[in-house]
């Protein structure tokens, strides 16, 4: 009887470890939101009309009216500008279409794209495929610093870091994050079986 109530805790706390399981549909529709800042429009656009579960995803950058630049399987739950309006972030805590983290420029150049099935980030929830939660999903608080003074390369106004309050209430840099999980996740090289020979 013990080894079967054993078995028993072993099975249910396994399986309590394990990612949630979800479910989902999207309404059969094309939903977009339109973004302004100054002179640049950003669109983000989820696409269901012909899959309701796995949606097409996209984002749209227009400068002064003019297409500049349009990614497939992207997108972002919130997006904040830099203060002259020439860098832009977007964060998503869903793993659909997987983006954790997007930043590109008004001019419509990916300047960064990181997804959630790459990173790993430091989730507070997370289910099998749609929950990715690694800040507070009302409010995530980004925040751009800059440079007071001319340094070295770097101009007075230039951008010196991006930071973002996490699910765990600490304000990380996106420097800390690619420190901490990205790098850490990279392939590591092989080491030689023997040391050479001179």
């Amino acid at each position: 009887m013990k080894v079967l109530f054993t078995l028993c805790m072993v099975f249910l706390l396994a399986f309590q470890s394990q990612p949630k399981a979800d479910t989902w549909s999207f309404p059969r529709e094309v939903a977009q939101k339109v973004y302004q800042f100054g002179d640049v429009k950003i669109v983000r656009k989820r696409d269901s009309t012909r899959n309701s579960q796995y949606p097409d995803f996209s984002v749209t950058i227009y400068r002064k009216d003019e297409l500049r630049a349009l990614y497939r399987a992207v997108s972002f739950e919130h997006l904040a500008a830099s203060k002259d309006n020439k860098i832009f972030i977007g964060v998503s805590n869903d793993g659909l279409p997987g983006t954790a983290i997007v930043i590109f420029d008004r001019d419509g150049a990916l300047l960064w794209e990181l997804k959630h099935h790459f990173a790993r980030l430091d989730y507070c929830d997370r289910s099998v495929t749609r929950i990715r939660q690694w800040f507070p999903e009302k409010a995530p608080d980004i925040r751009f610093e800059y440079y007071e003074k001319d340094e070295d390369y770097r101009k007075a106004g230039d951008i010196k870091e991006i930071s973002i309050i996490d699910c765990h209430g600490k304000r990380r840099t996106l420097s800390e994050i690619i420190e901490h999980y990205v790098i850490k996740n990279l392939p590591q090289q092989p080491q030689p079986l023997s040391k050479p020979t001179p």
